[in-house]
């Protein structure tokens, strides 16, 4: 049996969650200079965390979300 469960408001930020926290183990590891900090996920504040990833590494935008998307 399959159950559908709606993506609220309430429970995008919850998936969110659980789909960065096993990207940011992946980008720790190829990346050796991000810490924890570089990686915290907060909610409305996801294009800073970006913005910082982005500085640190000298990536673009487009670079830095592809690195993300292919991990």
């Amino acid at each position: 049996m399959i159950f559908f469960i709606p993506v609220t408001k309430e429970i995008k930020p919850f998936i969110m969650k659980i789909y960065w926290e096993k990207k940011k183990d992946k980008i720790r590891q190829k990346f050796s200079g991000i810490t924890n900090r570089d990686l915290t996920y907060r909610v409305g504040r996801e294009y800073e965390m970006l913005k910082k990833l982005r500085d640190k590494l000298g990536k673009t935008e487009e670079e830095m979300l592809n690195i993300i998307i292919e991990l």
